[in-house]
């Protein structure tokens, strides 16, 4: 797909894309003509068409080191994570629900647990995160605990610390992924084998392996192992700012 086509598609104009390529590389005739909300805009869609056309997103001059953008994506969820979630928001909160919802105690721990089965499909070596704590929550309930998008009614019996930790584990795991060998984004891993090593079957999970059956491992990084934690990063934002908790 031509570049132009994927940024269309992604509804960014080109124009904006090729600034916003010269302002990260801190060259080009555009490396100064862009503002700040333009840069956070654009730069998300840079990352996701990418990984769609490599070839056609390299910016003027130099290759991107793709790896990298990777681990600073991962970087920048981690810092958003702890600057704007959990160094604002007392343990004590949150299992708040102001305005309904989930509160920030599940979706960390829902988030958390679906990067942890991402890096099981995409590197088997690693296999799920393993905790005392948690086998025991797995042996009352069911593997795929935690991947559901609403809070279980017993949700708030976590330990916000556990959960930090898992999270802060679960990261750095992703990181190290990311930063490790060259990943080859055209593969296809083996979904169903992953997910059913992993306790997670094709029953009741059924729709989790048709999303990520057959997909090449270039969306399963942008979606299960990095995008649908960001989601959920600015989800729990909004409950955060309905806590009155906003830093701004």
């Amino acid at each position: 797909m031509p570049a132009c086509a994927v940024y269309a598609h992604l509804g960014a104009d080109l124009g904006d894309i090729q600034k916003v390529r010269d302002v990260t590389t801190e060259q080009g005739p555009d490396a100064r003509a862009v503002d700040s909300d333009t840069v956070s805009r654009i730069k998300p869609i840079i990352q996701v068409g990418f990984i769609y056309n490599r070839e056609a997103f390299l910016p003027r001059g130099r290759p991107v080191d793709l790896s990298q953008w990777l681990v600073d994506e991962i970087d920048d969820i981690s810092s958003r994570l702890r600057g704007q979630l959990l160094e604002l928001v007392p343990p004590s909160r949150r299992r708040e629900r102001p305005g309904g919802g989930s509160p920030i105690l599940w979706n960390t721990f829902h988030a958390a647990r679906h990067t942890s089965l991402a890096l099981a499909v995409l590197s088997p070596q690693l296999g799920p995160e393993r905790y005392a704590w948690l086998d025991d929550l797995v042996s009352k309930a069911d593997p795929g605990i935690g991947l559901e998008e609403a809070a279980l009614p017993w949700a708030d019996a976590f330990s916000p610390e556990k959960v930090d930790g898992y999270l802060a584990d679960v990261l750095g795991d992703a990181r190290r992924f990311l930063a490790g060998p060259a990943i080859d984004l055209d593969a296809v891993p083996d979904v169903s084998g992953a997910l059913n090593r992993a306790g997670i079957g094709p029953g009741e999970w059924g729709w989790l392996h048709r999303m990520w059956q057959d997909k090449p491992a270039a969306w399963l990084v942008r979606w299960p192992l990095t995008g649908h934690i960001s989601s959920h990063v600015g989800e729990m934002i909004a409950t955060r700012n309905r806590m009155g908790l906003s830093p701004f």
